[in-house]
Order: structure tokens, then sequence, then C-alpha cells
């Protein structure tokens, strides 16, 4: 769950505290009306990436048809609070979305707690790399688009304070990767390119590995 935050919560972060200058340059500015739809959405996006991996524990764990149970629970309320949300137009609608998310992350954790036998502080011990580092990250991007748009407009600032929050949001996960998180992801990061390898430990303060024929030029003279 950390590492989904960690990779997830940055895209995330983006789309809603940039979607005033995303969504008129893809699409127009007729569509400026859409921007809080994306930031709502965006929104719901962080919890639906916090519960896909409740999901996985109760599948590992058989208990299919308890997750099923919520499933069902979250459609029903999803139904309900869209149609409760159309009184307040499109944007009730979104609030209702996140209102049913909410409600079955709820629940699938405390499904999936009870199966790991997990307690609830080691759950949100697991976001606090990704939450605090959004949270850092998406101020960071605000104050960068309130003082930039009146010299900047379209591409160049969408891209400016794009790699402004990235490169603030790798210095602090950089800061507050624990040990754990560390090794699971220089583990995973074995399977990537070289290049993008280098990129993702450098972000984590890692040396970036030498190539493998780099490595046998140096055992053999280790050898010598």
């Amino acid at each position: 769950m950390a590492l989904s935050g960690i990779l997830a919560f940055p895209v995330l972060t983006l789309l809603g505290a940039m979607a005033d200058p995303l969504i008129p340059l893809l699409y127009g500015p007729m569509w400026t009306g859409t921007v809080p739809i994306l930031t709502g959405l965006a929104f719901v996006g962080y919890l639906r990436v916090v519960n896909n991996p409740n999901g996985l524990v109760t599948q590992a764990r058989g208990q299919v048809m308890q997750e099923a149970a919520c499933q069902a629970t979250f459609m029903g309320l999803t139904a309900l609070f869209a149609f409760a949300g159309t009184a307040f137009g499109i944007q009730g609608v979104v609030v209702g979305i996140g209102m049913a998310s909410f409600i079955f992350l709820v629940m699938m954790t405390r499904l999936a707690l009870s199966i790991a036998g997990l307690q609830l502080r080691q759950w949100l011990r697991a976001l606090r790399t990704a939450v605090v580092s959004s949270t850092v990250m998406g101020s960071v991007v605000w104050v960068c688009k309130s003082i930039l748009s009146a010299h900047m407009s379209g591409v160049s600032l969408l891209i400016t304070v794009s790699f402004l929050g990235l490169a603030v949001y790798a210095l602090s996960v950089r800061l507050l990767l624990t040990t754990e998180e560390r090794q699971t992801l220089e583990r995973l990061s074995t399977n990537l390119p070289r290049r993008i390898r280098n990129l993702v430990r450098l972000c984590m303060g890692s040396v970036p590995a030498c190539p493998p024929e780099s490595a046998g030029r140096i055992h053999l003279l280790t050898d010598k």
C-alpha cells in the first residue's frame, strides 16, 4: 500500500492542482467548467489507490464473498449518493461518488485488517510517506502556480510547475522513506530499464548500480 501511494499520489496531486491550466489546454476554454470535476475525481483517486491492496488481502485469504458483500454495498451507496447529488448538479454527483468511495474504503480496511491481523496504526503508518510528500508537493504547486500564472500560461506554466512539484515530491520522499520502503523500491527497480532504475535510485538516495559489463570487469581486475 505504501508503494502504491508513493507511485500514484504525485500524479493525482498534479491532476487535482493543475486542472485549471490542463483542461483548457487539452479540450479548449469551453471545458473550463469541468475543472472542479477533475479536482474532485482526483481526490476519489486517492481513496481507490489506497483501497486496492485491501482487495488483494481479502482475495489472497479466500474471503471473496465478504469482499463481494462490500462491493455490492458500494454499488448501492454510489447509486444512492449520486442520485441525491444530482440536486446540486454534476459536482454534487462527484461528491456523492466520493462519499460512497470513502465508506467503501472504511469497510474494506476493517475487513483486510481483521484478516491480516494488523492494527489501524500500522495501516496509517504505511501511508505516511505518500501523504506527507503529496501534501508538501500540493502546497508548492499551488504557490508556484499562483506566482507564475501572471508570467506564464498554457504549456509553459504546466511544465514548469509540474517539474517543480515533482522535484519537491522526490526530495520529500527521499527524506521520509523508511528502510523497508527503500528496500522494496530497490528490489522492484531491478526490473526496470537501467536509466529509469538509476533515476529511481537517485531519488531514493541510493548509488546508481554499475552496468553488468562494468561489474564483470571489476571482478576480473580484482581476481587478477
